[in-house]
């Protein structure tokens, strides 16, 4: 098959609208994850604010099956744990003869050495 007749049969066809109704809402909804709203506020949040009603499981189900492109936030650090670091000092050495030492600096970040 000659490369011109393919490309004349791809512009013959339509492109397909989304499949999703949440496919509109799709930043917002990601936004709203990133920012860890749960999924049942978000199905709440559109049906208040954009008369979409949905289950939490479809809001689930939306992101999931667009996991490649969704990206949550990084893991913060728990504040507990760092206040308890630094109770025992800014260098708590735990090793003996070669094990892995930890050293804490406020101002890097957190770092295992020999």
């Amino acid at each position: 098959m000659a490369k011109a007749s393919i490309e004349n049969i791809l512009a013959s066809v339509p492109a397909r609208p989304p499949r999703s109704r949440l496919e509109p809402y799709r930043e917002l909804i990601e936004e709203l994850r990133r920012r860890r709203v749960t999924f049942r506020e978000i199905a709440e949040i559109l049906e208040e604010k954009c008369d979409v009603r949905v289950t939490r499981a479809a809001v689930h189900d939306f992101l999931k099956a667009r996991v490649r492109t969704w990206k949550p936030l990084p893991q913060k650090p728990v504040p507990g744990v760092i206040r308890e670091i630094q109770k025992a000092g800014t260098t708590q050495s735990m090793a003996q003869d070669g094990e892995i030492t930890f050293e804490f600096d406020p101002s890097e970040p957190l770092n295992l050495g020999r």
